[in-house]
């Protein structure tokens, strides 16, 4: 266990391998937008980019996780579920759907009985108004399923069993039975429950490498590179591989419990998470990315506005006036990315300075 974990203090890497993350979740997204309206191009992109993003924000999330967190009684821990999750999930929704009242966009509501359908969804953890924040959903079900799993967990004998047991189970479930986009009227899933034994799986993996300190161990920048270009040709091998049963995205579909081959399901997500960290490391230190990346759930917020309302007109345009060539599509991708983080700088300001002292600090630390 490095110093760093010991005083709580925050590791510049993990922060950056965040904002390295969020640059894939924005591109994911319109990237998708292009898929859905036949564009081939966007597919390969999507396929390889769904097949990982979400694993890997997982694994983060078990990576930084308190080890102290089972330690804490019900009600506190509660209290910080409530402080840290469901108060950031509630605004970032309040958000966009008070903007959808005065805006309809892509996904929207349109009747009175459709907003009165999406509260219900969002209380239900099927945020229908912002629909990127899903994760944060996910995410709360993962932590609480780890306070009440976790403290049995005291061996990485144990850690390694469960881990690998949850995943087989969780995969065979949502292998069986379709959970989100159903037809039958009797279920509803529950803050994406049918989800959460496959994702603990990658929040265990998180565990182990901050316990065995995988990710402080030095890596000289050529051997990184290297790693690096392995993992990235690993991903593109196995992208076309990586399309959920259901045929509702050509691509793996968490959401929707929709994945691929068990094997390459898994080893997609270790091999972008690589990536992802290994980047983290060769870049070192870069303030304005560390900011971004302190700053992510802000980021994964906004995602929300440009998912409704801006990739997909700009998907339909592009795709009507600049056709579907690879280059095209790849070039609108990057500026529509690198633009969304432009005008996401100063709301993640602002809204950092309001609600400083409601969220977490490892997340949206206080602007000094």
């Amino acid at each position: 266990m490095t110093r760093s974990h010991v005083l709580g203090q925050r590791q510049p890497m993990l922060d950056i391998a965040r904002f390295l993350g969020m640059i894939c979740v924005f591109y994911a997204y319109i990237a998708e937008q292009f898929m859905i309206l036949g564009d081939s191009s966007a597919r390969l992109t999507y396929q390889g980019l769904s097949s990982f993003v979400l694993s890997f924000f997982i694994i983060l999330a078990g990576y930084v996780a308190p080890p102290t967190i089972m330690e804490l009684s019900p009600k506190v821990f509660g209290a910080r579920i409530v402080r840290l999750r469901l108060f950031p999930y509630a605004v970032l929704s309040l958000i966009l759907l008070v903007l959808s009242v005065l805006f309809t966009g892509a996904y929207g509501q349109s009747s009175i009985q459709g907003y009165m359908y999406g509260i219900f969804a969002t209380v239900c953890g099927r945020p229908v108004f912002n629909v990127p924040i899903w994760f944060l959903a996910l995410l709360v079900a993962t932590e609480c399923f780890h306070y009440c799993v976790g403290r049995l967990l005291t061996t990485t004998t144990r850690l390694l069993v469960v881990m690998i047991v949850f995943y087989c189970e969780g995969y065979w479930f949502n292998a069986a039975i379709q959970f989100i986009f159903q037809t039958y009227h009797w279920n509803v899933n529950f803050w994406f429950l049918s989800v959460v034994p496959m994702m603990y799986s990658f929040y265990l993996f998180g565990i182990l490498l901050r316990q065995k300190g995988y990710l402080d161990k030095y890596m000289s920048p050529r051997n990184i590179g290297i790693a690096m270009g392995a993992c990235f040709l690993g991903l593109v091998l196995l992208a076309g591989w990586n399309a959920e049963p259901w045929q509702l995205l050509p691509g793996v579909m968490f959401l929707a419990g929709g994945t691929s081959n068990i094997i390459v399901v898994a080893l997609s997500a270790l091999l972008g998470s690589a990536f992802l960290f290994l980047g983290a490391k060769l870049w070192e230190t870069c303030p304005w990315a560390e900011w971004m990346g302190r700053h992510a759930l802000i980021l994964l917020g906004c995602n929300g506005l440009f998912y409704h309302y801006i990739y997909p007109p700009l998907a339909k345009w592009s795709i009507e006036s600049l056709g579907t060539s690879w280059w095209t599509t790849a070039i609108v991708c990057l500026l529509a990315t690198v633009l969304s983080f432009a005008v996401t700088i100063p709301v993640s300001y602002g809204l950092t300075r309001v609600f400083s002292k409601h969220v977490p600090s490892y997340v949206m630390p206080p602007v000094s």
